[in-house]
């Protein structure tokens, strides 16, 4: 089974996840824990903390192989947004307000208050 273990991580680069590898192989979670665990023993496998949601669980990479880090999602630049949130050079105050989201009312803020009216004054 560590050989079926070792060829299905990899079949997989950049690694496989513990809970998704007892999943295909049709192994139960103690099981497949005791195979990797003994396969880092034998320097064979590393196993690295991955948080999956709101799951922790680990990515298992062939020993020596570098993990292949997520692609950074492109930033789309969007000028409208920037008009929309700026006002007289000032940013919408709510993005660094410290009462946001808890105590935050809108209708009673100072500091939002005056950036809409220059808002209103530009426009």
């Amino acid at each position: 089974m560590q050989d079926k273990v070792i060829q299905y991580i990899k079949d997989h680069p950049g690694g496989v996840l513990q809970n998704q590898l007892g999943k295909e192989l049709g192994l139960d979670s103690k099981k497949c824990s005791k195979i990797i665990k003994r396969l880092v023993e034998l320097s064979q496998v590393q196993r690295n903390w991955e948080k999956v949601g709101a799951v922790r669980t680990y990515r298992i990479v062939i020993a020596g192989e570098k993990r292949k880090p997520k692609p950074k999602p492109k930033r789309r630049r969007d000028p409208e947004l920037a008009k929309i949130l700026m006002a007289g050079g000032e940013v919408v105050p709510c993005l660094g307000c410290g009462d946001y989201p808890e105590s935050c009312k809108p209708t009673t803020c100072k500091h939002l208050d005056v950036w809409v009216r220059q808002l209103s004054s530009e426009g």
